[in-house]
């Protein structure tokens, strides 16, 4: 409370007439134990992981056909500069393959990924509410 000459001014009730609060208490709590967490994060990881399997091969795509662009073959270590531009051909093709093979893997599962939600419902499915058992 502060007081200003005569006049008395209330600042909680100064504030709360032009506050307007809301509130959203609700948790939920989850107890656990650690393989229960670590099998579902296992198998989050590997659905991930599937999902990201097409990054690496298209990496190594990029960079071998700009190597192939770029590069000026020479015969090296006894191997002849026509087998090794060949060799730098063939594999910008396999790995050109696995991304496309990778791509439309990941596509075609695009519905099936588990997500953050997901994988927290399948850790509370098995569990019970205590709460209404000790109310």
């Amino acid at each position: 409370m502060a007081t200003k000459g005569s006049k008395t001014i209330n600042i909680r009730s100064e504030v709360n007439k032009s506050l307007t609060t809301h509130t959203n208490l609700n948790q939920h709590i989850l107890v656990i134990s650690e393989d229960k967490v670590r099998l579902a994060m296992i198998k989050y990881d590997k659905q991930y992981e599937k999902n990201h399997d097409w990054i690496s091969p298209l990496s190594i795509a990029i960079t071998i056909l700009i190597a192939i662009f770029t590069a000026d073959f020479k015969t090296t270590l006894f191997i002849d500069a026509k087998v090794l531009e060949a060799a730098a051909y063939l594999l910008c093709i396999v790995f050109a393959y696995k991304t496309i093979k990778n791509g439309y893997y990941t596509y075609r599962d695009r519905k099936n990924r588990i997500t953050h939600d997901q994988m927290i419902e399948s850790l509370r499915e098995n569990s019970e509410n205590i709460v209404d058992k000790d109310s």
